[in-house]
């Protein structure tokens, strides 16, 4: 039997994925980066309708799902120029969402929408500290309902904020998840893994690079389930292009590209967008009205701080063409989606503000979603480019959609006790059916309770992104002048995004509302306490639809 066939036949259960990976790296099997080709998926003679089944397995005609997530990368980042494998094979091959919005723009409130398909007020997380251990019902989730309906799951990378303080071990595997390869300690270098709840330390002398590390991992995770009858879901959280706070010289408590790429990306400039250095903000609420101009040397620092974000995301980037390659190899590609986003956007100086997130900003709020969806699962051709709105609160749904799934456990799927989902499935705009509401109006909101956290000047604030370009939102939290803490306030914001899309002029600075103003800010206070949507679910007594 070759290595190859070894590879293929080792259970994670069994050997463990540090096995796979080491028996990969020794017999140099793992693929080296680049391009995907150009070839289309193989063709199935007399294939039935849905999903042809690789002829290894049994007739489950349900799709692999793999999502591939990184953190704090902004829109303009996943573009052909800095990300051009990704761009290829997942934004040209497959569908470009250009207005996908994260509803809760911090990394654990972004995850837990991820994990429920519910806001961050349903779910139970709306901050980063504590995170975790304020999710509601943490076994009644996702990868718990795929599980139920039959799909291997995986996890590979880094997990919610908050996770290994909660856990008596922080080792421990999370509910759901079949297979766990997940950072205990979020670090490029000299990091800690959980593999299957077993604790593994890289020290610096072991050279690794988490990047790269979590990508094996996928790899490997693929090679073991193509063999396997049921399908899979592979969920990899990379940390790019998150700042780390052991990172040195020339990229210091920023992002640490891996070592060859650092100045790879010396030449591209960051983009001097209209909002950036902000010149005139006395109509911006009063916590962001008292920044001062950005400096020189500040300036300087951002744009230090933009090329070690890109250049991290160079690792990325590569690991999406070598899980795309070992999909094609593995004779899965035709039968897998692969869903690419990122957690939350970030602020480069764009209103005066050096290194942040979590507003609800365009900046911040909106990032890049990729869609490659096999053909044999679309009616029709979908738009190489989507701009309808869409949220975070829409992934959950959809993979739910293309598993067949309910947002259930076993037990409870028998009883009828079901998250009520908030978002709805992508997959009529992906398919090419189109059917979506022209109207939609989705929830923004965050709130900081215990403080400010995450890299983030937002405390609390709850408002409203409509369809029709409207940005409307209520601070009732504000940070004091320190930047330490939160204080109660009433500040109003207010931005027509077709006419002004890098928000420069807030309407409701006079703090005077207009009809249509009165009408958003009504809208906003129902939606903080909606739940599900109209004719999907029964109505709640005393509780509105999301839509």
């Amino acid at each position: 039997m070759s290595a190859a066939d070894r590879i293929g036949r080792i259970r994670l259960g069994r050997m463990g994925i540090a096995a796979v990976l080491a028996l990969v790296v020794a017999t140099g099997l793992l693929l080296g980066c680049g391009g995907d080709g150009d070839e289309p998926d193989p063709p199935f003679a007399d294939a039935p309708t849905g999903i042809v089944p690789n002829p290894k397995r049994i007739a489950d005609e349900r799709p692999n799902v793999i999502v591939i997530v990184t953190d704090d990368e902004t829109a303009a980042e996943a573009s052909p120029k800095l990300m051009p494998n990704t761009w290829k094979l997942l934004g040209k091959r497959g569908v470009r969402f250009s207005n996908f919005v994260i509803s809760s723009p911090l990394c654990c409130p972004s995850r837990a929408i991820h994990l429920t398909g519910n806001y961050g007020h349903n779910n139970g997380v709306l901050s980063n500290e504590p995170g975790y251990a304020r999710l509601r019902d943490k076994g009644n989730v996702l990868p718990a309902w795929l599980q139920a309906a039959g799909y291997r799951t995986s996890h590979v990378g880094k997990f919610l904020n908050g996770y290994r303080n909660f856990q008596k071990r922080p080792a421990a595997v999370a509910p759901g998840w079949d297979d766990w390869y997940t950072l205990i300690s979020d670090h490029y270098r000299e990091y800690n893994i959980s593999i299957n709840g077993k604790r593994v330390e890289r020290q610096k002398h072991d050279d690794r690079y988490s990047t790269d590390e979590l990508t094996d991992a996928a790899v490997s995770l693929i090679e073991d389930y193509s063999d396997d009858p049921e399908p899979f879901y592979l969920h990899l959280d990379q940390i790019a292009p998150h700042s780390d706070a052991k990172s040195k010289q020339p990229c210091e408590n920023t992002a640490l590209p891996r070592s060859d790429d650092i100045g790879s990306l010396g030449s591209v400039a960051l983009p001097r967008t209209p909002s950036f250095n902000e010149r005139a903000i006395a109509d911006k609420p009063s916590f962001i009205a008292r920044q001062p101009r950005l400096s020189k040397t500040a300036i300087a620092e951002i744009d230090n701080r933009y090329h070690c974000r890109i250049e991290s995301l160079q690792a990325v980037d590569r690991g999406v063409a070598k899980i795309v390659r070992t999909l094609r190899q593995t004779k899965q590609k035709s039968r897998t989606v692969i869903l690419f986003y990122s957690d939350n956007g970030f602020f480069l100086g764009e209103h005066r503000i050096a290194k942040s997130k979590g507003l609800p900003y365009e900046e911040s709020i909106q990032v890049p979603l990729f869609a490659y969806l096999p053909k044999s699962l679309r009616q029709a051709a979908a738009p190489p480019v989507l701009d309808d709105a869409t949220a975070s609160i829409d992934l959950a749904p959809t993979i739910l959609d293309l598993a067949n799934a309910k947002p259930c456990t076993g037990a409870r799927a028998r009883g009828g006790e079901c998250r009520r989902l908030d978002g709805r499935s992508l997959l009529p705009l992906l398919d090419g059916r189109g059917d979506w509401p022209s109207d939609r109006t989705i929830l923004l909101e965050l709130s900081q309770r215990n403080g400010l956290a995450g890299g983030s000047v937002a405390c609390d604030y709850h408002g409203i992104r409509t369809a029709d370009g409207q940005v409307f939102f209520t601070y009732t939290r504000i940070p004091t002048r320190d930047g330490e803490r939160c204080r109660p306030a009433s500040e109003i914001e207010h931005y027509d995004l077709n006419r002004d899309p890098y928000e420069l002029h807030d309407l409701a600075a006079d703090g005077r509302l207009s009809a249509p103003e009165r009408q958003m800010a009504a809208t906003a206070r129902r939606l903080q306490d909606c739940s599900g949507i109209a004719g999907r679910e029964p109505p709640l007594s005393g509780r509105p639809f999301c839509e």
